[in-house]
């Protein structure tokens, strides 16, 4: 297996296990259970469909991912040397969040993606 759970001060969270390459995928989602709704472990997999994967559950959000969702594949997004956590940017990839947090990294809320810009005349 690519990759493993591991605990940092009381978090759960998934790292490679070996090298591997970008554009390679890292933890494939085909056979999650399957949901319409978002809950706080899915990761969205199509437009209204949302995967519970039992590793997948455990992938951080990093607003400077090592990964990104590809349909129903996590993928790498640059060469990732064993030890590397898989993580992906929720604001890239999910709808709506079912529950909203502050990103440890930057301080912003993460909610889901920024609304579309409103035009006004």
């Amino acid at each position: 297996m690519k990759v493993e759970v591991h605990e940092l001060n009381g978090f759960k969270l998934i790292r490679t296990t070996e090298a591997i390459p970008a554009g390679e995928m890292v933890l494939d989602l085909s056979d999650s259970r399957n949901s319409m709704f978002p809950t706080r472990t899915s990761i969205r997999v199509g437009f209204d469909q949302h995967a519970e994967h039992p590793l997948g559950r455990y992938v951080n959000h990093s607003c400077e991912p090592s990964c990104v969702v590809m349909g129903r594949h996590i993928v790498a997004l640059t060469d990732l040397p064993p030890g590397t956590e898989v993580t992906f940017d929720y604001t890239e990839n999910e709808g709506v969040l079912s529950s909203p947090f502050l990103c440890l990294k930057c301080g912003k809320q993460i909610t889901g993606p920024p609304p579309p810009c409103q035009e006004t005349f």
